[in-house]
């Protein structure tokens, strides 16, 4: 009966706590710019690409918030053997073995600091976690998908239209440790913020 209780009382103070909280839900769409390998100085094989990512903030307080995000990256690659990530190709002509690209898909928490309570907010931040990578071919050659480690720091601005619909802009540069050399990608991504909550 006791643990019962307890369990309520908890269960209570939780519901209450997110009847009170503010969150946002935002989506973003952008370029992604490869900057090339930033572990060992070596030619940046890829070309420019796109991506976007969906993410979900709990704001702890007024300026802080923290949350979890989704991310789809596709960069296209300018051609050659496949220089810093660990895939193996079973064909002893490369050229014949063309990459199309690489699919990063990243899996993050992140942190924001936002540095103004009214409908311009300039914010910074800080995304990491697990980064999913996935090499496509020209012809069919089966590549498993490797998980790396990764952060990003973020620099943006979101502009409340409404009390709860704005606009969000952000510039973010991804650090991925990933093959030999590690990947880095900046993205200039726009979007759209939804927040519900007091």
């Amino acid at each position: 009966m006791k643990k019962n209780v307890f369990f309520l009382v908890v269960l209570s103070l939780f519901v209450g706590g997110l009847a009170n909280a503010q969150v946002k839900l935002g989506a973003n769409f952008g370029l992604q710019i490869p900057l090339g390998n930033f572990l060992e100085e070596i030619e940046n094989p890829y070309d420019m690409g796109f991506g976007g990512n969906i993410t979900g903030k709990y704001m702890v307080t007024e300026n802080i918030g923290a949350g979890l995000g989704f991310g789809f990256y596709y960069l296209e690659f300018k051609g050659g053997y496949l220089i810093n990530i660990d895939f193996i190709v079973p064909c002893y002509d490369y050229k014949e073995v063309l990459r199309k690209g690489i699919t990063i898909m990243p899996v993050t928490a992140s942190g924001y600091y936002y540095f103004r309570k009214k409908s311009f907010k300039p914010y910074v931040g800080v995304e990491l976690g697990a980064y999913m990578m996935r090499v496509s071919y020209k012809y069919e050659y089966d590549a498993e998908t490797e998980t790396h480690f990764g952060f990003a720091p973020v620099v943006g601005a979101q502009y409340d239209l409404f009390k709860s619909f704005g606009l969000n802009v952000n510039l973010k540069e991804s650090y991925i440790f990933g093959g030999t050399y590690g990947i880095c990608v900046a993205s200039i991504n726009i979007g759209i913020v939804y927040t519900f909550g007091k």
